[in-house]
């Protein structure tokens, strides 16, 4: 996965409170958080620096809210972050309907636009793969501009940044093998259209 996403309109959204926020959302708030982190920077700092409230970073990097183009552009550029993200998600997870029908059809209603901007990879890994090198679990790969890439692991809420270069490249080979193995970008997109009930 790659650093930062930038989505297409200038405020944010806020999730209805009986909706949960999909994996992919949480995982795009967990990049800014990550790279604050690196850059030693409070959610108040990094909020007075961007012009935006300390509440409104943390519900970004919590997932809660969706983080739009104004705030993740201001991001990118203060936090020197590059513009790209790149993910595979297991088919099970867009399938399941956790949360219920009018969360699971937000769910892949955002993905599908997330899915169609041109910096935003997204590749479905198809139910009937037999092996899967992430079976271990979720992963991020951050490669921010000019420097090392780092790996981020969160686990029942508890996360972990890792910067080993030999645990980090063992983990992008993974993720290399995962998107040789899912579906191509434009399949992926007709699929979650499919279950989105699009044609």
């Amino acid at each position: 996965m790659g650093v930062m996403v930038s989505a297409a309109q200038e405020s944010y959204e806020s999730y209805d409170d009986g909706e949960l926020s999909s994996d992919l959302m949480r995982a795009i708030g967990k990049q800014p958080k990550v790279l604050r982190e690196r850059a030693g920077m409070a959610q108040k700092e990094l909020g007075d620096a961007l012009g935006y409230s300390e509440d409104l970073i943390s519900s970004v990097e919590r997932g809660r809210r969706t983080p739009q183009r104004g705030l993740l552009e201001a991001a990118d550029e203060l936090l020197n972050a590059g513009g790209v993200l790149k993910a595979a998600i297991d088919e099970s997870v867009l399938r399941r309907k956790l949360g219920g029908r009018k969360v699971r059809q937000g769910q892949l209603g955002r993905l599908v636009e997330l899915g169609r901007l041109r910096n935003i990879t997204l590749q479905v890994l198809p139910l009937d793969c037999e092996e899967n090198p992430g079976v271990d679990g979720p992963f991020v790969l951050l490669t921010p501009k000019g420097k090392q890439q780092v790996t981020y692991l969160e686990v029942q809420g508890v996360g972990q940044l890792m910067a080993d270069p030999e645990e980090v490249r063992i983990l992008a080979a993974r993720h290399g093998i995962i998107r040789g193995q899912a579906h191509t970008p434009r399949e992926s997109l007709a699929l979650m259209k499919e279950l989105l009930g699009e044609r």
